[in-house]
């Protein structure tokens, strides 16, 4: 598709001829939009569409003199109370339901789906680009509305509208609220796009979300990539090599349903036969994906988080790419969670053992002889307390000594899956509980 790239009060067209200094500023595209005409002007693949600006958005609450009602809601709102939030959420999202998109505007929109439709663009996915979103300082990802294989004038500009309403859904103002957005200057953007009819999609992350790492991590599916972003599968995840693109790692997940483009929508539907369990990308497919991230985090000068698809002939299309968000806090607490293990396997010397309290010492501060009539119960010695505690008693009369001993495998273990660093805290203080009968 050669689609040619105009600019217009409402609309912009993005395809292969799209100019950099024909894009303008984030304020008119959002987040979503304005990466997605930096990829296009980067000549990566992108299936080509067009935005509809914040201009129409504003246009659209102007001319049906939403203003005022908008705000008087918005400044209602408490993000405290859920049932209020969704309530008045719902409110608002109900006064674009209802009224009309102005006459010009909507020949601007049907007049960028006619062009797309002129070059066999049959059907378009929908997507909502706030100001606020897919910035490095906060992410909405997931809280504004996506319409994916959406055909015909009427569906188009209804999806339209309701992406104009998603800039209020519950989760995106309590989020807003919780990062301190103001209201003013708030708008959304939203993208017609050429549907991918992907065969497999997935998220690609450029570094490493769990750890920082300087590595790819991709995460992989059968049929469009709406099924990972609702959780509706486990997707195979693949840890590869930045500088090789070689396989590091990697668990193929048994992936029971798929999200598949139907005539009037998308549908979940199962996954037959031996593809279950089968690998989404074989090794020559991560190399090339890779590739892809590599070029795309050094265009925008930022590890990032990549949408991506295969499409028919097996070639790739990027979607999407956000910059990851909160890596340095990431990196952080995994450099302290491994400062604590090297820590206790320096304390454990020969012995492979550390004595801590950790949880047991938080959850009976104050045990007594009966409080540990009940608990040993749990300790079986089949698994978790059991395989981790050792006990013994003096011979004093009246009087007992146990002790709870941690081994420095089942610390490791239990201390990377902690958030922090700081919750480990003084776990690793040696100690005897001492419980008079």
């Amino acid at each position: 598709m050669n689609a040619v790239s105009t600019t217009r009060s409402s609309i912009l067209f993005f395809g292969p001829d799209l100019a950099a200094e024909a894009i303008p500023l984030l304020d008119d595209l959002g987040g979503k939009g304005i990466n997605l005409c930096k990829l296009t002007v980067a000549k990566f693949p992108v299936p080509a569409g067009f935005v509809v600006t914040t201009g129409a958005y504003r246009q659209f609450v102007s001319d049906n003199r939403l203003t005022e009602r908008i705000r008087a809601l918005a400044e209602s709102i408490n993000e405290n109370d859920v049932e209020g939030l969704e309530r008045i959420s719902a409110q608002i999202r109900d006064l674009f339901a209802q009224n009309p998109i102005p006459a010009a505007l909507t020949g601007e929109i049907l007049e960028g789906y006619r062009k797309l439709r002129g070059f066999g663009v049959e059907f378009v996915a929908i997507r909502s680009s706030a100001t606020a979103e897919d910035l490095p300082e906060a992410s909405f990802a997931g809280q504004q509305d996506t319409y994916l294989n959406i055909s015909g004038e009427v569906s188009v500009l209804k999806a339209v509208k309701s992406c104009w309403g998603s800039l209020w859904t519950a989760r995106a103002v309590a989020y807003r609220a919780k990062q301190e957005t103001a209201l003013e200057g708030l708008a959304m953007a939203v993208i017609v796009q050429q549907m991918a009819r992907a065969e497999a999609a997935g998220i690609m992350f450029t570094a490493n979300p769990v750890n920082g790492n300087d590595e790819i991590v991709i995460n992989a599916a059968w049929g469009l990539g709406e099924s990972i972003v609702g959780g509706n599968v486990t997707p195979d995840n693949i840890v590869a090599d930045k500088a090789t693109g070689q396989v590091k790692s990697i668990t193929v997940s048994e992936k029971t349903v798929m999200t598949a483009a139907t005539e009037t929508g998308t549908e979940e539907i199962e996954v037959e036969g031996t593809r279950r369990n089968a690998r989404v990308l074989d090794d020559v497919a991560v190399k090339r994906l890779v590739e892809f991230g590599c070029r795309i985090e050094q265009h925008f000068g930022a590890p990032q988080d990549i949408e991506w698809a295969i499409v028919s002939g097996g070639h790739f299309s990027m979607l999407q790419s956000r910059p990851i968000r909160g890596l340095e806090v990431i990196r952080d607490i995994a450099a302290g969670r491994q400062d604590e293990i090297l820590r206790l396997r320096a304390m454990a010397g020969d012995r492979k053992c550390v004595w801590v309290t950790h949880n047991l010492g938080e959850t009976l501060p104050a045990p007594t002889p009966l409080t540990w009539d009940i608990v040993r119960h749990f300790m079986t010695g089949n698994g978790g307390f059991g395989v981790s505690t050792r006990t013994s008693a003096t011979a004093r009369p009246k009087k007992f000594v146990k002790k709870v001993s941690l081994s420095l495998s089942v610390a490791e273990s239990m201390l990377t899956r902690i958030a922090s660093p700081s919750c480990f805290g003084k776990a690793s203080h040696w100690f005897t509980i001492s419980m008079r009968s």
